[in-house]
């Protein structure tokens, strides 16, 4: 959990979590995954962090 919480509120609203729903369907539609294929790199993706937060947030160049 983010400690400056104006920033996490910040983040909720400008790059909002996906529900699991949206998230299949983003692989499904975006990266062309289906069944299985889908869940696992949903799977695999949730141990990634968010490239784009890193950076503005200075943790990444």
């Amino acid at each position: 959990m983010m400690r400056n919480r104006e920033i996490a509120n910040g983040l909720n609203k400008s790059n909002p979590n996906l529900t699991f729903e949206e998230f299949l369907e983003k692989k499904q539609k975006v990266y062309k995954l289906q069944g299985e294929n889908a869940f696992k790199d949903i799977i695999r993706s949730s141990k990634t962090t968010n490239k784009r937060v890193d950076k503005s947030l200075g943790l990444e160049e």
